[in-house]
């Protein structure tokens, strides 16, 4: 418990400072711009590994029906306490996610804060098993510039190509964008610098960055990486319901059966023993 405790307020701490701050916004840049293709009006999306529900309010604003799960108690306490109850988050592991097959269109899951390399495949594998339209997720890579920095980042670090590569085990379409490909210490802007010189550097950095997100090798070299899957459209089988026409008897004939075929029946009549065989 207070292990639990310990983790949630580190993680919340780095979050409240510039480079947590900076951080928060590059992921949820990555999510408004990974998931605006998908559709949203009335599909429901689970978020794994919700933490303190940072998210909820950007996907439920862009038209998701979001529900999140969290396996730490601290961070769920978090979560009623900055979101109330107009959010809901179950208590859940994402090894185990207590849902039934294919009973969320599209699943989100956090890495970065509730990743482990030896739960990873069945930690995919339970997203998968969920979703029914698609997947993305939200990873801290570990090759990266900004992971290799620092030291003091309270994130899980994964390789990005190799989840990458996981997702690849499914049926679908993958894509990825990347985002801060520098430094962690770099993320904070100098004081010194005007803000005429800051306004243009953010221009000229967003339009790299939107050019380095098209391209798959350059998006998972960046500290934050989304990778998403496409899973194809399901095409369940019907059985066609059988016909049957009515069935009558015409002259020891069975007539208008389900089969094209006509049964013959021999007539039942008195035996007469003076007739020839």
């Amino acid at each position: 418990m207070h292990d639990d405790l310990r983790s949630a307020s580190r993680l919340l701490n780095w979050y409240a400072s510039a480079q947590g701050a900076c951080f928060s916004a590059a992921a949820q840049g990555l999510v408004s711009l990974g998931l605006q293709r998908w559709p949203t009006r009335g599909r429901r999306l689970l978020e794994v590994n919700c933490a303190a529900g940072a998210l909820q309010q950007p996907l439920h604003r862009m038209g998701f029906d979001v529900t999140g799960c969290e396996g730490s108690p601290a961070l769920r306490e978090h979560f009623v306490q900055n979101l109330g109850s107009r959010f809901v988050v179950d208590p859940a592991q994402p090894d185990l996610l207590p849902y039934g097959d294919a009973s969320f269109d599209w699943v989100l899951v956090h890495l970065e804060h509730g990743g482990d390399r030896t739960l990873l495949a069945q930690t995919l594998s339970e997203a998968r098993r969920v979703a029914l339209q698609g997947l993305a997720v939200l990873v801290w890579n570990s090759l990266s510039l900004g992971s290799l920095s620092s030291q003091s980042v309270p994130l899980t670090a994964l390789p990005a190509l190799s989840v990458y590569m996981k997702l690849g085990q499914w049926e679908g379409r993958r894509c990825c964008a990347g985002a801060l490909f520098m430094p962690v210490r770099w993320w904070e802007k100098p004081a010194s610098v005007s803000e005429t010189v800051q306004g243009d550097m953010s221009v000229c950095l967003n339009q790299l960055r939107d050019r380095v997100t098209r391209c798959t090798p350059c998006a998972l070299l960046g500290s934050v990486c989304l990778l998403k899957l496409e899973l194809p459209p399901s095409c369940p089988l019907t059985a066609r319901p059988l016909t049957f026409r009515k069935v009558r008897f015409a002259g020891g004939r069975l007539v208008g059966s389900c089969s094209d075929r006509v049964s013959e029946r021999p007539n039942l009549r008195s035996y007469d023993p003076d007739e020839q065989p």
